[in-house]
C-alpha cells in the first residue's frame, strides 16, 4: 500500500510569485544589488574567555570589496514551476567563508528565520573563525534590495562546524568546535541581542557539531571527532550528549566508529515521544568497543544506517532504547538527514559504491523502515548536500558541477512525495563556486523554501546567497 494512501491525494505544484514572474520551464535572472554594509562586531569575553571581535569589526564591521556591479544574477530553472522569488544576500566583511551556511528558525511563531554562518580573516581552514548571524523575517517581508541585514557575532571563536536550534521565548543556541577540537553549547540568547550568551563545554576532542535539537528538557547535541584512548590513527567515533541550561548538566555516550568520517542527524520523534537518531556505523558498543578496544588493528568502515528511538530521559536510557533498523548502504559515507513526514521520517544518505549516489528511505514515527532505500541523485560530494521537510514534501538540495559546462557549480534541488517519488526540481546557478553545503528551510504551510549557500565572487571574499522559492503544494 502506498503511503499516499493515509494522506490526500498528490497534489499539482505550482509556484507562486514574491515579486519577479518566470514561465512554466523557463530561466529566470534574479538580480541582488550589491552592498558594503559589514557585520556588526560583539567584543565582548564569553564563557569560555575568547573573544570574536567580529573579524575586523569591533562593532562597526568592515564592508565587502565587491562592488555592487559584482554581486551576480541568479539563474533559476524550474521546470515544473511558475515563479521563483528574488534573492538575498549577507555580506561577511573582511573574510573567507569556510563552510555553508545554516538555516534556522529564531522565533516561537516561527515567522523569523536566522542564518548562521562561520568566517575567518585568512583562507586557511585552520585560522580562527567568528561565527556570525542574520536574522530577518522571509515568508512576509523580502528586502527590496536584497541585503538581507547586518550580521551580529555572538563571541564564539570556533566555526570550524556548528549546528543551531531554536528555543522557547524566540531565542535560539549554538553549538560549534573550537579550534582545539573540543565542542562547546551557548545558552540560549535572543538573535541580534547585544548581550553575549554564555557557553559551556559539552564534549573534549569532538571535530564536528553535528547537529542540534531542542526538547521539552534537554537538548540533545550529537558530535562526530577523532578519539586517542590508545586507538589507531584515524578513528572516528559518535558521541551524543543532552544538555540542560539551568543547571548546566551534560550526560553523553558513545553510539559507534568507524574509519573514515561519520554522519549523523536527529530529530524529534514525530509522534512528540522522544528523538529519532540516524548515523553511519562501522562499529557500536554490542560489537566493537570503540572507547576500551583501541588495540584493534584497524577499524571498520562504516556500511550501514543505524536507527534509534530515544526516549526524553537521554543518555539515562540509552542501553534500553529501542534500536529499530540497521539499514545496510554499501560504500557509506558522507553526510545523514533526517526529516519529519506526515507519517513517520525521511532518510537521506550517501554512498560512493559505483560513484556518489544519494538515498532516501521513508521510515515510521518509531524508525521501522516503511519503503525500500532509493537513489534519487548523484552528487559532486556526498558532504555537500541537505534535506528538509515543508509540508507534506521532502526537499534535497545538493551540489554539481555546471551540466552545460560553465564555470562554478549549480546547485540542484528535488522534492518528493511520502512516497519517495519526485513532483518538482529546480536548479541554482550563479556561475561562482560554491563552498561547502547548502542549507534548507521550509515553511510550515508546505508552500515556500529557502535555499541558502556560501559562494566565491571573483572579487575573492564569499557571499552568503539566499533565494525563496514559493510553492502552492
Amino acid at each position: 500500500m502506498l503511503v499516499t494512501s493515509m494522506l490526500r491525494d498528490r497534489r499539482v505544484v505550482v509556484f507562486a510569485a514574491l515579486s519577479l514572474l518566470a514561465a512554466c520551464g523557463a530561466r529566470t535572472d534574479l538580480n541582488a544589488e550589491g552592498s558594503s554594509r559589514g557585520g556588526q562586531g560583539a567584543n565582548g569575553q564569553g564563557a569560555n574567555g575568547q573573544g570574536a571581535n567580529g573579524q575586523g569589526a569591533n562593532g562597526q564591521g568592515a564592508g565587502s570589496s565587491c562592488p555592487a556591479d559584482e554581486v551576480d544574477p541568479i539563474e533559476v530553472t524550474t521546470p515544473e514551476c511558475n515563479h521563483v522569488t528574488a534573492t538575498g544576500y549577507v555580506d561577511g566583511g573582511q573574510g573567507f567563508h569556510q563552510r555553508g551556511p545554516v538555516l534556522t528558525y529564531s522565533s516561537d511563531d516561527r515567522t523569523q528565520v536566522t542564518v548562521l554562518s562561520g568566517w575567518t580573516i585568512a583562507a586557511s581552514p585552520t585560522s580562527p573563525a567568528a561565527l556570525r548571524h542574520t536574522s530577518w523575517m522571509p515568508w512576509q517581508l523580502w528586502p527590496v534590495d536584497g541585503w538581507l541585514g547586518p550580521s551580529h557575532v555572538a563571541d564564539f571563536t570556533g566555526g570550524s562546524s556548528y549546528a543551531a536550534a531554536p528555543m522557547p521565548g524566540d531565542k535560539l543556541t549554538i553549538s560549534f568546535a573550537l579550534p582545539g577540537g573540543d565542542i562547546w553549547t551557548s545558552r540560549s540568547f535572543v538573535p541580534g541581542s547585544p548581550e553575549i550568551p554564555p557557553s559551556f563545554r559539552v564534549s573534549y576532542g569532538g571535530e564536528h557539531a553535528l547537529t542540534t535539537v531542542p526538547g521539552p528538557e534537554r537538548t540533545l547535541v550529537v558530535t562526530e571527532g577523532v578519539k586517542a584512548f590508545g586507538a589507531p590513527e584515524g578513528w572516528h567515533q559518535f558521541e551524543f550528549f543532552t544538555v540542560t541550561e539551568a543547571p548546566a548538566d551534560v550526560g553523553g555516550t558513545i553510539l559507534g566508529c568507524g574509519n573514515a568520517t561519520l554522519g549523523a542527524d536527529a530529530i524529534r520523534s514525530p509522534e512528540g515521544l522522544g528523538y529519532l537518531l540516524a548515523y553511519s556505523l562501522g562499529g557500536s558498543q554490542e560489537d566493537v568497543s570503540c572507547a576500551t578496544q583501541g588495540h584493534l588493528p584497524e577499524a571498520p568502515a562504516p556500511n550501514r544506517i543505524q536507527i534509534m528511538w530515544m526516549n526524553e530521559l537521554g543518555y539515562e536510557d540509552i542501553n534500553s532504547s529501542d534500536e529499530r533498523e540497521r539499514i545496510p548502504i554499501e560504500g557509506l559515507a558522507g553526510r545523514v538527514r533526517l526529516a519529519p513526514s506526515p507519517v513517520g521520517a525521511w532518510l537521506v544518505a550517501g554512498s560512493q559504491a559505483g560513484g556518489n549516489r544519494l538515498y532516501v528511505e521513508h521510515l515510521d514515527p518509531f524508525g521501522y523502515s516503511m519503503l525500500e532505500l532509493q537513489e534519487i541523485a548523484t552528487p559532486r560530494s556526498l558532504d555537500h548536500f541537505d534535506a528538509k521537510a515543508f509540508g507534506d514534501t521532502l526537499a534535497v538540495a545538493w551540489v554539481e558541477d555546471d551540466p552545460e559546462g560553465g564555470p562554478g557549480q549549480v546547485i540542484q534541488i528535488r522534492m518528493l512525495d511520502i512516497d519517495n517519488q519526485p513532483i518538482a526540481s529546480a536548479q541554482i546557478r550563479s556561475g561562482r563556486p560554491v563552498v561547502g553545503a547548502p542549507s534548507l528551510l521550509g515553511a510550515d504551510d508546505g508552500q515556500r523554501l529557502l535555499v541558502a549557500w556560501s559562494e566565491t565572487p571573483e572579487c575573492g571574499e564569499d557571499r552568503i546567497r539566499v533565494i525563496r522559492l514559493d510553492c502552492a503544494l
